[in-house]
């Protein structure tokens, strides 16, 4: 494989049953094979982000791995069609520190409730920024839906580690972190009804920009596809 592909990592827990995902993007910055190894460990260190602040009930079950960009991988430019082919697949599970590690904290909040932060890149555009919406926090832990201070500085901290190691010019283990664009890559954008519509041609070789801050906001906000029976 080659400097620059772009793979989405998608990591998986579980809560009250149900399946909770949040999934983020790098890119290759060393030449050489891509090692499913490295792609574990960024998935355990993301994960680390918000583990040990979540209540107990969040149970980490594994990650999977997608390229998107680079060496092997397609998108159409022309009709409908908005799925690449091609590239590369990887998927594990983690070994070690899978339970939310916050004990003692009364109950979980609901499952739609979710702590969000903004990255950015220091490009205008939604495309160039991302955000993760995290959850499994526990009732004490916010006051009348704003997030409580010492919730807030253990995030930005854990997230200012994942960057130090990450989101740098020289990133540990080759990869670098940062905010994928489905839209620049496919060239299509999403209906209300769910399906899509071409916009513009597929530049997956756009699409990847590297994160240089975060923001955690203090309002608790809410994430309908995670509310209990959504779907159903």
């Amino acid at each position: 494989m080659a400097v620059d592909d772009v793979f989405q990592i998608t990591v998986s827990a579980s809560q009250f049953g149900n399946l909770r995902q949040n999934t983020f993007a790098v890119i290759q910055t060393e030449t050489g094979d891509v090692n499913p190894t490295d792609l574990g460990i960024l998935a355990a260190a993301f994960k680390e982000v918000h583990r040990a602040q979540q209540h107990p009930s969040v149970t980490y079950t594994g990650w999977k791995a997608r390229q998107v960009a680079g060496a092997g991988v397609t998108w159409p430019s022309v009709g409908a069609d908005c799925t690449p082919t091609g590239g590369l697949f990887f998927e594990g599970t983690f070994l070690t520190d899978t339970t939310g590690g916050n004990t003692g904290s009364g109950e979980a909040l609901p499952p739609q409730c979710a702590l969000v932060t903004t990255l950015r890149s220091g490009l205008i555009g939604r495309s160039h920024r991302g955000r993760v919406f995290s959850y499994g926090y526990a009732e004490a832990q916010q006051t009348s839906g704003d997030w409580a201070s010492g919730l807030l500085t253990n995030i930005e901290t854990a997230w200012d580690s994942f960057y130090l190691a990450y989101a740098v010019a020289g990133p540990a283990i080759g990869w670098q972190f940062g905010i994928w664009s489905q839209v620049i890559a496919s060239g299509c954008r999403v209906l209300p009804n769910g399906g899509h519509e071409r916009v513009s041609a597929a530049h997956p070789e756009l699409a990847f920009t590297l994160s240089t801050d975060h923001v955690t906001r203090s309002t608790v906000f809410t994430q309908r596809r995670r509310v209990s029976g959504h779907g159903l």
